[in-house]
């Protein structure tokens, strides 16, 4: 039971750090926290005027986060967050987990912040020498 609790607690400040990383980490940092043959999907959000996008493997996910940036969605200085909350964690025990929570994602938060979309993602995560780390990541607005 108490082993149970630390991974869940991992898991939980794996996907809080996850969602941290997104606006205001450093590239390389945000990636530490993939597997090398992560999934990163987004079937595009209206909102927001994004299209469908899948990536596969770290590379793939490193040009995401490099475009998304460019395009001041999200990263150091775009002025953007993204809020996770209310997670359930679906952990047995082995060295797999799948999380669900809720989205927020809010802009112009040096200004007037203003709340753009919301959504769920769900999360897949592995324990890894390393620790815990993100296996697959879907987002799904609305």
């Amino acid at each position: 039971m108490a082993r149970d609790v630390a991974a869940e607690l991992e898991i939980r400040n794996l996907i809080d750090r996850v969602q941290q990383m997104v606006d205001m980490g450093e590239l390389d940092e945000y990636l530490a926290l993939f597997t090398d043959d992560a999934v990163w999907t987004n079937p595009g959000n209206a909102a927001l005027g994004t299209p469908p996008d899948e990536r596969r493997g770290k590379d793939a996910i490193r040009a995401g986060v490099i475009e998304r940036r460019a395009a001041g969605v999200q990263g150091p200085g775009t002025n953007t967050r993204h809020f996770g909350s209310t997670m359930w964690v679906d952990h047995d025990g082995g060295d797999t987990a799948v999380t669900v929570s809720y989205f927020q994602y809010f802009t112009n938060t040096d200004t007037s912040p203003t709340l753009r979309t919301v959504g769920h993602y769900r999360h897949t995560v592995v324990r890894t020498p390393a620790g815990w780390k993100v296996s697959r990541r879907d987002l799904f607005p609305g």
